[in-house]
Parts: structure tokens; C-alpha cells; sequence
């Protein structure tokens, strides 16, 4: 049942839920249910297919844990080298690797890296010590076939067997048969119908081999027990014996030995690699630097900039060539350490005296700057700019020697630079008015000051028996070349002398002259992105951010050209816009005219004749300039 408080709106709702019940009840079609099915049948298709490809991994991640295993149990926990030759440690999972630790004794903890090294530190041991134990037995064996022999009973008919009596040693025979395969001695008894055979070089001939190489069309010998290898037939193999041939299928294959020249071509190469080894990591050196961060305590690099004023960025992930193959070294931070603990007093104290030298540099230079330097207020852009009154050049930067000075107001004011402290090796002494009060304190101060100038004058003259001024070869070729010049000049005649001097004089005129092409040719015009200068050639086309060379030293500067911006960033197209424009341009041109007309009623351009230049008077206030008026700017007013 409906209450009868509820609104229009929550009947109509709950109409409809009852109508929406009663149609899933209802038998029959119903629209949109197969889709859901379908959607639903979808889902679950995925779900086992995904699930299907998990099982796979995880059963061939387990085949492969147990086949490994499998093998190790099969070579006898994994001593044979033969094993490891097959077993790439770096396919194999975290997983995998864990477990052959445990199964080989070691620690199963860490990282991937450190178990592939541990396990390869293992079979180090192990499997090298098995090789020396096979190299011992086979030199134990060596000298066992060096003292042997045997008398052997064979029967009186064709294919008998040979049967061991007594050993005997090498130095109880007596006489070589020839025509075997090995080195014997016979001795036949008639009586039993028997023949006594002693056999000593049956070893010898098998522990060799022949093996053909394609390569050098040549047979080389192979030792079987040593695994050695020559171009040369063994000392211990008679001529007349014929050493047999290694099958070529037979496995392992064994490669040729090195020729002579083969051998030097590899060290050759060996050579080169290491010259080109040792050439990158200077390069690397030259270009890297290796830092340690005390906050992160974390290595990394800085790339060294080819100028001073790029910034350093820091690079956490070394570059690709100094992650394994190239290493710098100990950081900056570090070597400068171990230099500073193992430093000498000498040492020490030449450090500091350069340093003492290269503040009193500093000082020096930011002394000039703020005697040259002047800081100004822009009124238009309302920020302060930086002039140099000797090049004539502003910047908007402050300059980097005086970023750390609080006094940057004061820049060529007066009152800062006489109240600055004068230094340097010849600097005014501020005399004090105590010092000469009365006549006793004025002597001892004359007497004061003429005690440090003896002390000068005598430490001058040790000093100058001790030491002698040299200069380097350098410094006395350039003095001899100045003294052969000064020569040359003095045995000049009047007429060589006056050519000279007018060849001077029409070089210098000719610079004057460039100079002047020079500023009618550039213009300096402002760049607002960068906020910098740059001179632009109006005859050549081309622009730089530097001055021109010859203009680098004149006082003039290069007039300046204002960028005017369009007033419309589109093209005129419309016959209305372009009317208009046709029409603002001929009222401006009016308007100019209308200008310089009451202009030349206003102001007189008259001759100074004591400066021999023009200037302009105005009549209505009265002032004279020599600028002329703005507002004329490519017009000029007849003089009166």
C-alpha cells in the first residue's frame, strides 16, 4: 500500500521498482539479459585463461629448478667443470639461485648479484682444486711410466695373451728390438716353447695425438694427460713411431696453438686495447668529476663545464662507460682529504699564502668595479641597471665580484671610496693626532719610522746577496728582441725615421676611418628575451652579441635602435581597415607637418662661433642646447 503523505514524484519512483520486479518475474524475453550473460561468460573465460598461463610459468619455473638440481645430483654435487661450462648462472631466477646455495652449503641471503658471486666463488675452490688434483695424478703417473717395464710369458701359437712375470726397470735392458709398436726385448726358451718380452713404450705413445688444422693446412700434437699443445713433435716420441690421428667429431674440440705471427697480432691487440683503455679514461677524467654527498651519502657525478659561468648539475646515475668497465677513482672530496692529512708545513703554508694572494686579488678588482661601476634607476622598466663609465656599458646584472656587497647603493658616490680601507703594498698611513701631541711622542714616532726604514733597507741587502733575479729563456728572448729592435731603431737614418712615422700616422688614419664605417654600418639594437644587446650590420646582414674589435676600445658607443612593435599582429586585407589605415597615416602626416611648422616659429637653430657648432634656442622659455628637439628626429632647421 502507498502512503498517502508521500509526493507525486515518490509515487512515480516506486511505481516503477514494483513494475521492474513483477517483469523479472514474468516468463518470457526479457532484453538486455543475453548480453549480461555474455558479458559475464567473457569475464570468466579470461579469469581461467589468465590463471592457465600462471600455472604454466610456475610448472616450467619448477622443471627448470629441477632439472638443475637433477644435474648436480648426476655430476657428483657439481664438481666437474664439464657441468658449469652448460650453466648460465645469470638466466636463472633469484629463486633458483637461492637454492643452489642451500644445496651447495652457502649463505642463501642478499641480493641476485651476491649470490651469483658467491656460488662462483665456490666453484673456484672447489672445482680448481680438482683440477690440480687431476694435474698431480697425471705427473704421478708420469713418472711412473718413466721407470717402467715388465717381463711378459706369451704362448707359442698366433694370438696368445700376454702374461705379466716380473717387473723390471729401465735400466736392466740390455738390447731394442725394432719393427714394433712399442720398444721391447725378447728372450725365447726353446725347451717350453716360450718367448720373454719386456714392452717400456706403450704409455708414451698413448698420451699423444695428431690433429689436423684447416686453418693451417698442418698437423699439430695434442698431450691427452696435460691438455698441452705444439707445432713441434714431443722429444720423447721416436721418429720412427707414428702418432695417431684424433678423430675430428670427437668432443671437445681442440683448437690449434698460436703461430708466432698469430701470438703477435694477439699481443699487438692486447697492446692496443689497453693504450685505447687507458686513452678513454683519461677523456672520462677530463670530462667527469667524482663527488660524495654528505647529506644523501650517495656518489655521484658532475660533468665539468668548458665555461666558468655554466652551472654544474649533478648526475646521481653515472654515465653508461663509468658504470662497470670505468671507475674515476676515490671522489674530489676524499683525494682532497688524503692530500690535506699527508700535506707538509712548506706545503701547507704555500696553500694558504695563495689563497691570502688570491683574496687580496679579489679585493684589488672589486675596488675598481666600484669606482667604475654606478648604479641607476630605470624608470620604465623600475628596476636598477649597472653602468660602467669607462666601456660605456650597462647591463642589468650586478657584476659577480660585487654579489656579495651590502654597500651596492653607494657605486661611484665619493663618500663610499673615501671611507674605504686603502690596501695594497704602498698604502696611505693614516696618521693618528696622539702620535704628535708633544715633541717627545712626534720623535718617537720619526724615530719609529726611521728604525723600519733601516730594517728595510738592510733586509734588502740580504736578500739581495742570497737571491739573484733570473728570467726564464722565454722572458730573455722576448728582452733580446726588444733591445735588437731599440737598436735597429737607433741606427735609423731621418729619411727611414719619417717614413716610419708617416706609415704610422696612415695607419692610424685608416683605423679612424674604418672605425667611422664601422658605427655607419652596425646598430645596436635590444633583445627583451634575453635582455641583452646585440649589433646588427645593416650591409652584411649579420648580427652578433659581441662589439666589433676596432670599437672596443673608443669611448663612442654604437647608436642604438629602437625596436618599434606592429600595432596589428595581422595582415590588412579588408578595403574598409585598409581605407582607415590610408586615412590614420595622411592625418599623422598633417599632423607632422602642422608640427615642424610651429617648430620653426618656436626654435632657432644659430652658430656658435667660439665652439664653431650649432645650437637651438628656444623663444618662448628662453633655454638653448645643443641636442637637437626630439620631435624633429630625420628633419633639421635651417640656420638663421
Amino acid at each position: 500500500m502507498m502512503d498517502p503523505n508521500m509526493t507525486r514524484r515518490a509515487r512515480a519512483e516506486q511505481k516503477k521498482k514494483i513494475k521492474a520486479a513483477q517483469r523479472k518475474l514474468e516468463s518470457g524475453w526479457k532484453p538486455g539479459r543475453s548480453k549480461r550473460r555474455k558479458q559475464k561468460a567473457a569475464v570468466m573465460i579470461q579469469r581461467v585463461y589468465r590463471s592457465h598461463l600462471l600455472r604454466q610459468a610456475f610448472q616450467r619455473s619448477r622443471h627448470n629448478v629441477r632439472f638443475t638440481f637433477t644435474s648436480l645430483q648426476a655430476f657428483g654435487h657439481a664438481r666437474s667443470r664439464q657441468h658449469w661450462r652448460n650453466v648460465d648462472l645469470r638466466r636463472l631466477s633469484r629463486e633458483e639461485l637461492r637454492l643452489l646455495a642451500l644445496t651447495l652449503n652457502l649463505p642463501s641471503t642478499g641480493k641476485k648479484v651476491l649470490l651469483i658471486c658467491r656460488i662462483q666463488r665456490w666453484m673456484d675452490l672447489h672445482v680448481l682444486g680438482s683440477d690440480m688434483a687431476a694435474q698431480a695424478a697425471a705427473r704421478a703417473l708420469e713418472n711412473r711410466r718413466k721407470a717402467q717395464g715388465s717381463v711378459y710369458f706369451c704362448e707359442a701359437h698366433p694370438g696368445a695373451d700376454l702374461v705379466d712375470i716380473r717387473p723390471l726397470r729401465g735400466h736392466h735392458i740390455t738390447s731394442i728390438a725394432a719393427g714394433s709398436e712399442s720398444n721391447a726385448v725378447y728372450a725365447l726358451d726353446g725347451a717350453r716353447g716360450a718367448a720373454w718380452l719386456c714392452r717400456t713404450g706403450g704409455l708414451a705413445s698413448q698420451r699423444y695425438q695428431r690433429i689436423f688444422s684447416i686453418s693451417h693446412n698442418e698437423f699439430f700434437y695434442y698431450n691427452v694427460w696435460q691438455g698441452k699443445k705444439s707445432w713441434a713433435r714431443p722429444a720423447e716420441i721416436s721418429e720412427d713411431f707414428d702418432v695417431p690421428i684424433r678423430d675430428p667429431d670427437a668432443s671437445p674440440r681442440i683448437s690449434p696453438p698460436l703461430t708466432p705471427v698469430e701470438a703477435a697480432t694477439k699481443l699487438q691487440a692486447a697492446w692496443r686495447g689497453l693504450q685505447a683503455r687507458r686513452l678513454t679514461l683519461s677523456l672520462l677524467r677530463d670530462r667527469y668529476e667524482k663527488h660524495f654527498d654528505l647529506e644523501k651519502e650517495r656518489v655521484y657525478h658532475v660533468r665539468k663545464s668548458v665555461g666558468k659561468k655554466e652551472p654544474s648539475t649533478k648526475l646521481w646515475d653515472p654515465p653508461p662507460l663509468l658504470r662497470k668497465r670505468y671507475d674515476l677513482g676515490d671522489p674530489v672530496e676524499i683525494q682532497r682529504l688524503a692530500k690535506f692529512a699527508s700535506m707538509t708545513h712548506d706545503e701547507a703554508a704555500r696553500i694558504v699564502q695563495h689563497a691570502y694572494r688570491c683574496y687580496r686579488g679579489r679585493e684589488f678588482m672589486r675596488r675598481i668595479l666600484r669606482s667604475r661601476i654606478k648604479k641607476l634607476w630605470d624608470a620604465t622598466t623600475g628596476r636598477f641597471y649597472y653602468y660602467n663609465a669607462t666601456t660605456k656599458e650597462s647591463a642589468w646584472e650586478k657584476p659577480r665580484l660585487l654579489l656579495n656587497d651590502d654597500d651596492d647603493d653607494n657605486f661611484g658616490s665619493k663618500g663610499g671610496r673615501h671611507h674605504e680601507p686603502t690596501q695594497g703594498r704602498r698604502r696611505a698611513v693614516a696618521l693618528r693626532p696622539e702620535k704628535f701631541h708633544n715633541e717627545e711622542a712626534a720623535a718617537r714616532t720619526i724615530q719609529a719610522l726611521y728604525r723600519r726604514f733601516a730594517t728595510r733597507k738592510t733586509l734588502l741587502q740580504l736578500i739581495s746577496r742570497r737571491y739573484r733575479k733570473m728570467m726564464d729563456p722565454v722572458e730573455r728572448a722576448r728582452l733580446k728582441r726588444h733591445k735588437r729592435r731599440l737598436q735597429r731603431l737607433r741606427q735609423m737614418s731621418r729619411d727611414e725615421a719619417a717614413s716610419r712615422l708617416q706609415r704610422m700616422w696612415r695607419t692610424h688614419r685608416a683605423k679612424d676611418e674604418l672605425r667611422e664605417l664601422l658605427f655607419d654600418a652596425y646598430e645596436k639594437i635590444y633583445d627583451p628575451t634575453t635582455e641583452h644587446f646585440y649589433y646588427y650590420n645593416r650591409k652584411t646582414g649579420i648580427a652578433k652579441w659581441e662589439k666589433p674589435a676596432l670599437l672596443v676600445g673608443d669611448g663612442r658607443d654604437i647608436k642604438e635602435t629602437k625596436v618599434i612593435k606592429r600595432r596589428r599582429s595581422h595582415t590588412v586585407t579588408a578595403p574598409y581597415e585598409a581605407k582607415q589605415v590610408l586615412f590614420m597615416f595622411m592625418r599623422c602626416s598633417v599632423a607632422r607637418l602642422e608640427l615642424h611648422r610651429l617648430l620653426r616659429e618656436r626654435i632657432q637653430k644659430v652658430f656658435d662661433p667660439n665652439s664653431q657648432q650649432y645650437y637651438y634656442f628656444d623663444k618662448l622659455t628662453g633655454q638653448s642646447s645643443w641636442k637637437k628637439p626630439v620631435t624633429l628626429k630625420g628633419y633639421d632647421l635651417s640656420p638663421v
